[in-house]
């Protein structure tokens, strides 16, 4: 295996734990944070950068959302908007006007239970350390291969 399918067979099993995690939490309405992730792996001559994208406010899944700062005074028609999809697609029978404001001035329940850290905190670091073994290996290959080639020269 080479280092681009390595990085792509890494980053796209990260992204299966952390929505297996985010469903098993109870998280998902409408399905568009785990559509939202994309594993993309760019090669720059010798260098790759490898990312796994998320929707904006991805980490809310963890920290929930704060109060707004600059608190209007009424909600927002935008926010109501996102706020009833949320509702529709949980299947809950809730105020969305009543839900929205709670949020904007107090933050998510989420929030003020101080988060969690089991939908991709902590599946961070086993991704990191397989990256990293796996790239050693291809590295310890490669490096084998070469001063075996140059032993082999007369």
């Amino acid at each position: 295996m080479n280092i681009r399918e390595t990085l792509e067979l890494e980053l796209n099993s990260l992204k299966q734990r952390i929505i297996e995690n985010h469903v098993r939490a109870g998280q998902v309405a409408s399905g568009k944070t785990m559509e939202s992730m994309q594993v993309v792996v760019e090669e720059l001559g010798t260098e790759y950068i490898a990312t796994l994208y998320g929707r904006p406010y991805f980490g809310n899944l963890e920290t929930g959302n704060s109060p707004w700062k600059n608190t209007p005074q009424r909600v927002p028609r935008f926010f109501h908007d996102i706020i009833a999809d949320w509702i529709q697609a949980k299947g809950l029978n809730l105020n969305a006007w009543a839900v929205a404001y709670k949020i904007i001035h107090e933050g998510t329940v989420l929030h003020r239970q101080g988060g969690r850290s089991d939908i991709f905190s902590n599946v961070i670091p086993d991704s990191l350390n397989s990256i990293s073994d796996a790239l050693v290996a291809i590295y310890d290959m490669q490096i084998t291969e070469m001063i075996t080639l140059n032993n082999q020269q007369p």
